[in-house]
């Protein structure tokens, strides 16, 4: 309100009190008045540097208008440019329209007062007429721009200044090629108006090659970015969507990406990643209530992509924006061969232009490449990862989650085997009984001996060194592999120190149990000289067992080698 307030007072109270201009022949105010129009709903862009501006060419009948109209006439030119923002802006809410309909005539206003004050009494095409388009230039330059850093901080509540050095000269240029032709169109208009077509023509073509030229390059870096995404299907999923989202904000010229991918197509969140500001990756598990809270849920759930600005004229889209996407956002749904996957969305432009149709239809062409990719992706790490439970499943025990016999045998084979090529390497063997657990499983049950023997396991795997493999071999049967120690006592003293962890009381659901476990030693290369590390390995295992039962013979277990020596009895 407070805009257009100074818009008025700024035109009737000093505008339509200033001496009407007088060019060398009449030019009907209407035609200009169109042009004007024309040029407000008819915007062109182009790229510099990856960065995207949109202009108008308001410029070239707003020149026109100063050189020729009355200052009522010049009214009815502004009107007529509101009007082409009116068309512009069509399905925006009416606030939105109002505002840019200020501004319009805020900064045409502003531009009129300084050409008049810097022209003087020159005439339009002489150097003070040249000076005075460049304070017009120079004025709605920093008027616009002003007005538009004005508007996105009182939406977004905070003030963050869009402009970057690309963005400032891309505006610097915009402004001094409009300017420019808008004074070749006086000139020609002045001396000779039935060559006024020669300039019009040539803005023509020249808009017309911009066009072709952005369109060609945005095509040509849409399709580098798409296949430098294929060619990294060799990535993990999350450094797949972390790459795709890196080169959204690249395409679109936005500040944060986010993708959502939903497993299975229900309505559990497999993965929420986001890109923020910064660069940095961060990774949510969202519930379905809270993705139906965002821009991405509403995407997915609807299956159709939606653009949303702080202008949008519904609260419930403006409420999914996250606090600081000050541009808005634009979502749209990613696609499989299966269905729909999730949705990717790209937030808070990096300038002042806010997303429109042209963005969308490049964020779902990046969508449809991107839809199966992420797909298979996915589909591999689930086949990867249930070869892994299956081959986990398959070589180790199902109560204890320690190595199964197989396993075992594989880990006490590839330790001797480097223990073989390695001079001085020694591969210790340990072979652990519990002594009496068929008491406890017999008159407790088997829930309390399976507990028992859980507990048994996770405290050896807590005592064994690293790169230890602790195994069950089966029943109340245990076993260690201790690859690559340094000397023979080390083995004799880590036993020791089992027999005392194992003999700990166990503090089970209706009782407390305590039993002592046998335990048998053997070493290689001491009770193994076979050339084989397979031969080896049943070597070390047939005197590690003979060891332990001697151990279990004398009835209160202890540790034994397999020379027949008692290391320690428990006495």
């Amino acid at each position: 309100m407070a805009l257009v307030t100074s818009a008025l007072v700024l035109y009737i109270g000093y505008i339509l009190r200033l001496d009407g201009a007088t060019g060398p022949s009449p030019l009907p105010w209407w035609s200009v008045a169109l042009a004007f129009a024309a040029t407000e709903a008819f915007t062109v862009d182009f790229d510099l540097e990856q960065q995207p501006f949109v202009f108008s060419l308001s410029s070239l009948p707003l020149m026109v208008a100063l050189a020729y109209l009355s200052p009522g006439e010049l009214g009815l030119v502004i009107l007529a440019g509101a009007g082409g923002l009116i068309v512009g802006d069509r399905g925006k809410p009416a606030p939105r329209v109002v505002a840019n309909v200020a501004s319009l005539l805020f900064y045409s206003s502003l531009a009129v007062c300084s050409y008049r004050l810097v022209l003087g009494d020159a005439g339009p095409i002489e150097p003070g007429g040249w000076r005075a388009a460049a304070a017009v230039a120079v004025t709605q330059f920093v008027v616009s721009n002003m007005l538009a850093e004005a508007g996105i901080a009182l939406e977004s509540g905070r003030f963050r200044l869009h402009y970057t050095r690309v963005t400032f000269v891309g505006s610097c240029i915009i402004e001094v090629l409009a300017t420019i032709a808008g004074l070749l169109l006086v000139v020609v208009l002045w001396h000779q108006p039935g060559a006024v077509w020669i300039p019009l023509l040539l803005v023509a073509a020249l808009i017309g090659a911009l066009r072709l030229v952005t369109r060609v390059s945005r095509r040509a870096a849409k399709l580098e970015l798409l296949s430098e995404f294929m060619a990294q299907r060799s990535l993990d999923s999350r450094e797949l969507m972390t790459s795709l989202l890196a080169r959204v904000r690249e395409l679109l010229h936005c500040r944060v990406a986010e993708i959502v991918v939903v497993s299975g197509g229900s309505q559990d969140v497999a993965f929420r990643l986001v890109l923020d500001q910064r660069g940095q990756a961060s990774a949510t598990t969202p519930s379905a209530a809270e993705l139906a809270q965002t821009l991405a849920g509403r995407a997915r759930v609807q299956n159709e992509s939606i653009i949303v600005t702080r202008h949008a004229d519904e609260q419930e889209l403006l409420d999914l924006l996250p606090d600081d996407a000050a541009m808005g956002a634009v979502a749209v749904p990613l696609r499989g061969e299966q269905g729909v996957l999730g949705a990717i969305v790209a937030a808070d432009r990096e300038n002042t232009k806010v997303f429109d149709d042209r963005d969308r239809e490049v964020l779902e062409t990046v969508a449809s490449h991107a839809g199966a990719v992420i797909e298979n992706s996915l589909l591999l790490e689930r086949l990867r990862s249930e070869a892994a439970a299956m081959e986990h499943e398959a070589t180790h025990d199902a109560l204890t989650g320690c190595a199964n016999r197989t396993l075992f045998r594989k880990r006490l084979e590839e330790a001797l085997l480097w223990a073989s090529e390695k001079e001085g390497s020694l591969v210790g063997v340990l072979l652990i009984d519990l002594d009496h657990f068929k008491r406890l499983n017999d008159g407790e049950g088997h829930h309390a001996g399976d507990a028992f023997l859980i507990e048994t396991s996770a405290r050896l795997n807590a005592a064994a060194p690293p790169g230890a493999t602790v195994g069950r071999l089966g029943g109340d049967e245990f076993a260690i592999v201790l690859p690559r120690m340094g000397r023979a006592d080390a083995v004799t003293k880590l036993a020791a120190r089992l027999t005392e962890e194992v003999s700990a009381p166990v503090h089970l659901e209706h009782t407390t149990a305590s039993i002592r476990p046998s335990i048998g030693e053997a070493t290689y290369p001491v009770h193994a000289t076979s050339p084989s590390h397979v031969d080896n390995a049943s070597l070390l295992l047939r005197h590690a067992d003979q060891a332990m039962y001697r151990a279990k013979g004398r009835r209160s277990g202890g540790v034994y080698e397999e020379d027949e020596a008692a290391l320690s009895s428990g006495h």
